[in-house]
């Protein structure tokens, strides 16, 4: 098997070739020289190493460059003194819409729009005559036709006076940012108070409106809750009920007392909503505040104003109304003296325009056009009492809670109420000499009943609906539909008739 020769077996094998006139090494410098050899050849391997690990960082320094570069955030690109595109990496490429290659040597300005070209011409001449940073936002469009708003920062090399390098950035999005910003600011410095709170209602920030209403300034309300703006006109259980319900539906919208700092009370129309983050938890409260005193006062004033005429046109038309009817009531009066048969008939007529001329006579007087129930039957009875000679005595208790009308049944139940007594006083009351009347609480709570009391015996007939002894036709068809019912009885030698009404006939008069 054979060997590779070592470095010694080749010395000594070139020490053996040497001519015999030369004479051989001293084995010491042989062992020298070998020694020597071995080093260098240390030595060689390690600076070979030391290249190869240099080559490996120079070319992964590279590589972190070239990434840093094509994919860095922003773009980068170089642009030429003529102004076209020599260097541009992968990030500004996209921005544009284009593929790298394609923007090598193209003008810069194609991608700018026409109304920013002589804006980036004076721009680029700038920067190559400076070695200066420069900036400036200019409009830029893809290849696509879409546009973006961009700010480009340059800087000319020190050594290179026909280039310039520059950083593109896409800054639509906070251009977009900031005009909102403008138009909240200005939004919030509105007419109307406007307070931003927090998710426990401690005040952040109130807008000048707020101030003005209240009387607070923005060091006196920062850090409190709203709750130093309460009133002690609502309850403070209402302003627990506005905040959960902000919390549970977004928002709330309504009325509510407010207190100035000055201890004054006023009304305010409020909107609460609440803001919430992508969870869906609130972060924070913004109260919209209106002050709706003068609106109020004016509503009032309106009101009056509205109240009054509407008096003076109703007590004007009533009056003629009730002068017409107890003309026609005249006239008729005198028919009858001519022709003594027609007398129960014409008073009977009478009787239905005198129960009309009451309720307009009423209604003349009272500040509004509600009619009290009580006022309407003892005039209907004084009306009755002056045409039939007949007494018409009316009982209402001393205590008693006056009930008003509703104002569409008011003409209907007058004639049912005239209708009712003319019948007691025909039938029984004419020959005893009167008739009663009596106003009592029903059997519920809001219901009144209206007795009429006459002497005489019912007729076994005078249930039946189409017989005219009683006049019941007439009454069936002018009763409410829901509120009202009568009911005839006997009671010995009496006819009670009683009349029964509620709401929505009738209702409490609590003024």
């Amino acid at each position: 098997m054979n060997k590779t020769p070592t470095p010694t077996h080749r010395l000594q094998m070139a020490a053996e070739a040497q001519p015999t006139c030369v004479p051989p090494l001293p084995a010491h410098s042989v062992e020298q020289l070998l020694h020597e050899l071995q080093t260098h050849q240390i030595e060689l391997q390690t600076q070979n190493e030391e290249l190869r690990r240099a080559h490996l960082a120079l070319q992964e320094s590279r590589d972190r460059y070239v990434d840093l570069y094509d994919f860095a955030p922003v773009g980068y690109l170089t642009v030429t003194g003529e102004g076209k595109i020599a260097e541009i990496n992968v990030t500004c490429a996209t921005l544009l819409g284009e593929d790298r290659k394609k923007l090598l040597r193209r003008h810069f300005a194609s991608h700018v729009m026409p109304e920013d070209g002589d804006r980036w011409h004076l721009f680029l001449r700038s920067a190559l005559g400076q070695h200066e940073r420069l900036s400036c936002e200019l409009a830029m469009r893809r290849d696509d036709g879409s546009s973006f708003q961009a700010r480009l920062d340059c800087l000319r090399p020190e050594f290179e006076a026909t280039v310039v390098r520059i950083t593109v950035t896409d800054i639509t999005e906070s251009k977009h940012a900031d005009a909102q910003l403008r138009i909240a600011a200005i939004a919030f410095e509105c007419q109307e108070g406007i307070v931003v709170m927090d998710a426990n209602s401690k005040i952040l920030r109130v807008n000048k409106a707020f101030k003005l209403m209240t009387g607070y300034s923005q060091r006196d309300l920062e850090g409190q809750t709203t709750a130093l703006l309460r009133s002690d006109l609502q309850a403070p259980s209402f302003y627990e009920e506005v905040l959960s319900e902000t919390r549970r539906t977004g928002a709330w919208h309504g009325d509510m007392w407010q207190r100035r700092k000055n201890g004054e009370d006023y009304p305010a129309r409020v909107t609460c909503t609440a803001v919430m983050n992508e969870k869906g938890e609130v972060t924070h409260h913004v109260g919209n505040f209106t002050d709706t005193t003068s609106s109020q006062l004016q509503e009032q004033q309106r009101l009056r104003n509205e109240a009054t005429h509407r008096n003076l046109l109703v007590r004007e038309v009533h009056h003629r109304i009730k002068n017409n009817l107890q003309g026609i009531s005249g006239l008729l009066r005198q028919f009858a003296q001519k022709h003594p048969t027609t007398a129960e008939p014409i008073n009977q007529a009478i009787s239905h325009l005198q129960g009309i001329s009451v309720i307009h006579g009423l209604q003349g007087r009272a500040i509004t056009s509600s009619v009290r129930l009580c006022e309407l039957t003892g005039a209907i009875a004084d009306e009755v009492q002056n045409l039939w000679q007949t007494a018409a005595i009316v009982d209402i208790p001393p205590v008693w809670i006056p009930r008003v009308i509703a104002e569409k049944e008011s003409v209907p139940l007058a004639l049912i109420i005239n209708e009712l007594i003319v019948n007691a006083v025909k039938h029984g009351g004419k020959t005893q000499g009167h008739v009663s009347i009596t106003l009592r609480k029903g059997a519920k709570p809001d219901a009144v009943q209206i007795n009429i009391i006459n002497a005489g015996q019912l007729p076994i007939e005078a249930g039946q609906p189409n017989t005219p002894y009683s006049g019941l036709q007439l009454i069936a068809a002018l009763m409410p539909r829901h509120g009202a019912s009568i009911v005839r009885e006997q009671h010995g030698d009496r006819v009670i008739t009683s009349l029964t009404l509620e709401p929505p006939v009738i209702s409490l008069d609590l003024k």
